[in-house]
C-alpha cells in the first residue's frame, strides 16, 4: 500500500521556468502583407508571445516609443525605406533583434550592425522560432 512517503510528487511547475512557453513582446517590422502573416503566425504557434506588426519606419519608431518589445525582427527593405534606423534606436535601447531579408549579401547593413544576425526570407518558421528563443533567454 502506498503511504503518503510513497506517493509519487505531484509536478508542480517551477515560476518562470517554462521551457516551451515565452511571453515576449515581439516587434515584427515587415512591409509585406503575406510575408508578416507568415512569420505571425510561426511566432505564434511557437508560444513565444505576442507579435506586434508595423510595416513603415515611422510606426516601428512610433511602437518602440509607446512600448519598448522584448525582441525585434526588421526586414532590412521596407519598399523605398530601410529599417537601419530602428535598428540604431533598437540597439540604443539594448533591445536585441535581428535583421530578415531575402537578399544573399549582407552590404546593404552598415558595418556598426553587421554583428547582427540575419535570418533569410522567406522565413522557416522552426528557425525564426529558435532564433527568437535564443535572443530572448
Amino acid at each position: 500500500p502506498a503511504t503518503e512517503d510513497t506517493a509519487p510528487a505531484a509536478a508542480t511547475p517551477v515560476p518562470g521556468k517554462e521551457e516551451n512557453v515565452i511571453d515576449a513582446d515581439i516587434l515584427l517590422v515587415e512591409d509585406q502583407f503575406l510575408i508578416a502573416m507568415e512569420a505571425e503566425w510561426a511566432i505564434e504557434e511557437s508560444n513565444l508571445g505576442q507579435v506586434r506588426t508595423v510595416a513603415s519606419v515611422y510606426e516601428a519608431l512610433t511602437a518602440i516609443r509607446t512600448r519598448l518589445p522584448d525582441v525585434a525582427i526588421l526586414d532590412v527593405n521596407l519598399g523605398d525605406e530601410s529599417s537601419i534606423e530602428i535598428a540604431h534606436m533598437l540597439r540604443a535601447r539594448g533591445v536585441p533583434f535581428i535583421f530578415a531579408t531575402g537578399y544573399a549579401d549582407r552590404t546593404m547593413i552598415p558595418p556598426d550592425l553587421r554583428d547582427i544576425p540575419v535570418e533569410r526570407k522567406p522565413y522557416s518558421a522552426t528557425a525564426l522560432a529558435e532564433r527568437i528563443r535564443q535572443l530572448v533567454s
